[in-house]
């Protein structure tokens, strides 16, 4: 059985909680699956840098 992941937050709300500058532009999705891409916020030092 797969994992799925659930993505219902605004990019708002994503840059305001991982402290990042910007996020790009998301679309709420309900049914991730183990093999689609999804965002990252990465940790380098003392910077986050998001991912895609």
């Amino acid at each position: 059985m797969c994992g799925r992941m659930v993505m219902e937050l605004t990019p708002e709300l994503l840059a305001s909680v991982f402290g990042t500058p910007k996020v790009p532009i998301l679309v709420p999705n309900y049914n991730i699956a183990p093999t689609q891409t999804v965002l990252v916020v990465r940790q380098t030092g003392e910077h986050r840098k998001e991912l895609q």
